[in-house]
C-alpha cells in the first residue's frame, strides 16, 4: 500500500466536506428528500456520512464513540445492538446532519492529524468513502429520477462490511 500523508488526505476528507455543504446546504428541501425508487434520499447520504466518520474514524478519539442519533448505517447494519441509540427513522433537515457532521469531525480532528500508520490506512478509504456518496448526490441533484448508483443504496460501505462480517448490496 502506498504511503497516504496524513495531511494530505485530511485535506482532501476536508474539501470533500466542503463541497458537500456547497452542493447541499442551501437545497430545496423537498428535493434533498425525495427516495426515487425507495433508494436513500441526498439527506439520508449525508446521514450515512456523519455515520461513517464515526464508524471509520472514531476509534482515533479520546474515548468510545459515542454514536450521534443523526448517524444512518447502512441498511444490513441498522439492526445491531450497537446502533441502537441511532433514529434511523429521523427526518432532519440537511443542515442539522451537516452541523452534527462538522461537530464530530471538529472532536476527532486533532487526533486524526497524529502520523500514525492505522490513521493512514483509515483515512484513504473514508476519502473514498465520501467520494463515493458525494457523486450520487450531485447525480442525484442533477437528475432527481437518477438512481443512485450502479450498487444498491448503502453498498459503498466496504470498511463497514469486513468489520460486521455482513454486508447489505
Amino acid at each position: 500500500m502506498a504511503e497516504v500523508d496524513v495531511d494530505r488526505v485530511l485535506g482532501e476528507v476536508e474539501r470533500g466536506y466542503a463541497r458537500l455543504w456547497a452542493v447541499v446546504g442551501g437545497g430545496d428541501a423537498v428535493r434533498l428528500g425525495e427516495r426515487p425508487g425507495g433508494e436513500w434520499s441526498a439527506i439520508d447520504h449525508v446521514r450515512h456520512l456523519l455515520f461513517a466518520e464515526q464508524l471509520h474514524l472514531g476509534r482515533f478519539g479520546p474515548g468510545p464513540v459515542e454514536w450521534h442519533r443523526l448517524g444512518l448505517p447502512p441498511t444490513g447494519m441498522q439492526a445491531q445492538k450497537r446502533f441502537a441509540a441511532l433514529d434511523v427513522g429521523a427526518e432532519p433537515g440537511v443542515s442539522e446532519v451537516l452541523e452534527a457532521w462538522a461537530a464530530v469531525h471538529a472532536e476527532l480532528r486533532p487526533f486524526l492529524a497524529q502520523d500514525d500508520d492505522r490513521v493512514r490506512a483509515k483515512l484513504g478509504g473514508h476519502l473514498r468513502h465520501v467520494g463515493a456518496h458525494l457523486r450520487v448526490i450531485e447525480r442525484r441533484l442533477r437528475d432527481p429520477k437518477a438512481r443512485g448508483s450502479r450498487r444498491r443504496e448503502g453498498s459503498f460501505e466496504g470498511e463497514e462490511q469486513r468489520e460486521s462480517g455482513h454486508h447489505d448490496g
